[in-house]
């Protein structure tokens, strides 16, 4: 299973959770999306170092938590596997981190490439982020561990909760609220075509969005738009104002 968009939306959460300045270019339905409050995801990064005491299977245990597939070998994202007293975690599709340990104390930590499985880099510690959006207190089947079920064991926020300054720049301010209602009248359309109650749990709703500033790029003016908080925008230098 490639899980390669799975890794890029994580490390735009995990930028935008650490309040590191970045620009994010995203879609209709990300913007829609559910996610986890940005303190669940910083509370769910661990650093080993070496020297820890760690019981491997309780560590195992908690990779599992995070997302990360227990396989034979790591071959992609989002795997780990333990052989004796060795546990690798893949980094990227590239490189993996390789932890020894001897008994339950944290010996060496070293980077190596995945595909020769040649150690490169000795390192002290690693930090060892969430692979998953469904982070719970809460246990969940296997199965069920899906987004759209995620309100169903811990609160949800939106991805302009994640920002510092809700400041957002719109393509076309307008065709967002239409592709909006659009999405919602395709879903309602496809529940009553196939006999099934219509459910928005796993998307929030356009006007539980809370926006300090909304710039659109094809408004020369924000005044036919309602909303106080809608500028015109006057080129970069708009955007480079408010990071």
């Amino acid at each position: 299973k490639d899980r390669s968009e799975e890794a890029k939306k994580l490390r735009v959460l995990l930028k935008l959770a650490k309040k590191q300045k970045t620009i994010v270019v995203t879609s209709v339905d990300a913007i829609l999306r559910k996610y986890i409050p940005k303190k669940v995801l910083l509370d769910n990064i661990f650093t080993y170092k070496i020297g820890d005491i760690i019981n491997l299977e309780e560590l195992s245990q908690n990779l599992v938590r995070l997302g990360y597939e227990r396989v034979s070998r790591i071959e992609g994202l989002g795997q780990f596997s333990i052989r004796g007293g060795i546990l690798d975690i893949s980094i990227t599709t590239q490189i993996g981190v390789r932890i020894e340990f001897w008994g339950d104390t944290v010996d060496s930590i070293r980077y190596f490439n995945v595909d020769s499985q040649m150690s490169l880099d000795n390192i002290r510690e690693i930090n060892v982020f969430s692979y998953t959006e469904f982070l719970s207190t809460k246990s969940a089947p296997f199965e069920y561990r899906l987004q759209k079920n995620l309100k169903d064991y811990t609160e949800v926020v939106g991805i302009v909760d994640y920002l510092k300054n809700k400041n957002v720049v719109f393509d076309d301010y307008e065709r967002f609220n239409d592709l909006y209602l659009n999405l919602v009248n395709e879903m309602m359309e496809y529940s009553i075509s196939n006999d099934i109650s219509a459910s928005f749990k796993y998307m929030n709703d356009i006007k539980d969005f809370k926006l300090d500033n909304i710039l659109d790029i094809n408004s020369l003016s924000g005044e036919k738009y309602i909303s106080s908080n809608v500028a015109p925008f006057n080129g970069i230098d708009d955007i480079n104002k408010r990071l």
